[in-house]
């Protein structure tokens, strides 16, 4: 479905098409990993933030960013991996044409020889 898609905007087979695919899937990734972040002790921080006068950066400044920086450079690894090791998406998608770390490497290990 995708591809077909894809095909129809005219972006398949190209780098583009890879990385909204791959965003695609990584964004989803994303906020699966983060919907446990959002309880009742990230509002109560907002609400601090916001009574103490800060505005909506003041909030992410403050509040948001320092409580999910951990989160973040995790996911940011995890997600990185995921999409980079996903290579039926990116050989069907990219055709061949695109030449990504993920098919550089399998054309690497094809070329590989024992003797």
């Amino acid at each position: 479905v995708l591809y077909d898609l894809e095909s129809r905007i005219g972006i398949a087979s190209s780098a583009l098409g890879v990385l909204i695919a791959q965003f695609m899937f990584a964004y989803a990734f994303a906020t699966v990993f983060f919907y446990e972040m959002w309880d009742s002790r990230i509002q109560r921080l907002e609400q601090l933030v916001q009574t103490l006068g800060g505005d909506s950066r003041a909030v992410w400044r403050h509040a948001i960013l320092p409580s999910a920086s951990g989160l973040i450079a995790v996911c940011l690894i995890q997600t990185s991996i995921f999409v980079w090791l996903d290579y039926g998406l990116v050989s069907s998608l990219g055709g061949g044409n695109v030449p990504t770390v993920t098919l550089l490497l399998f054309s690497y290990l094809r070329e590989a020889s024992i003797n």
